[in-house]
């Protein structure tokens, strides 16, 4: 039995229809969460997951008897790894609520290696260092730290459509741009002593 040709004719017309309708865009929320991409959000996070983990493993380092910092400084760490716990705490608290993995991944692309090399070169300082080094590089590199964390809440936090992950945020926010002035102010005596 021969198709008609006005079948033949909506059906032609169904596929070009078809064909010209714009390629649907990625979304650019997170279900609700953020105005940007899923992945991007998921990234940052896992970062500032990272990087609470990385600091409270550096506490713990210049805890050890044979390491530390001078007395001065050291209230400033302590503070800083209960500090980046609770920080850490909150947000894998958020992070299971919403079946979201904060699994870090590094990327292989410039920016990604550039990383890896940066933390590579501050670790082995950090490491090599004997006990009144370790005071300065530690605090001037917890003060650049802290310094591109408030950037990154900065730029993130306007973005932020979810109420719990925004109170996280502020909180973060907050300990940082106390942590840098607190910082600034060490730097200060460090170099005066």
């Amino acid at each position: 039995m021969p198709v008609p040709r006005s079948l033949l004719l909506v059906v032609a017309l169904a596929l070009l229809t078809a064909c010209q309708t714009p390629p649907r865009q990625p979304s650019t929320t997170t279900t609700g969460y953020a105005t940007i991409p899923a992945p991007e959000l998921r990234d940052l996070l896992a970062g500032m997951a990272r990087s609470h983990d990385q600091k409270m493993k550096l506490v713990f380092y210049i805890s050890l008897p044979w390491k530390g910092v001078d007395p001065p400084f050291s209230s400033f760490f302590n503070k800083m790894g209960t500090q980046q716990r609770d920080l850490l705490a909150e947000l894998n608290a958020w992070s299971q609520a919403h079946n979201t993995d904060l699994t870090y991944q590094s990327t292989t692309d410039i920016m990604g290696t550039a990383q890896k090399n940066m933390e590579d070169r501050q670790q082995a300082v950090i490491l090599g260092d004997n006990r009144t080094d370790l005071t300065r590089d530690t605090l001037l590199q917890m003060y650049m730290d802290y310094e591109f964390q408030i950037s990154i809440l900065q730029a993130l936090l306007p973005k932020v459509l979810d109420k719990d992950l925004k109170t996280y945020l502020e909180h973060s926010l907050k300990i940082h741009q106390d942590g840098s002035k607190e910082l600034t102010t060490f730097l200060k005596r460090y170099k005066a002593s």
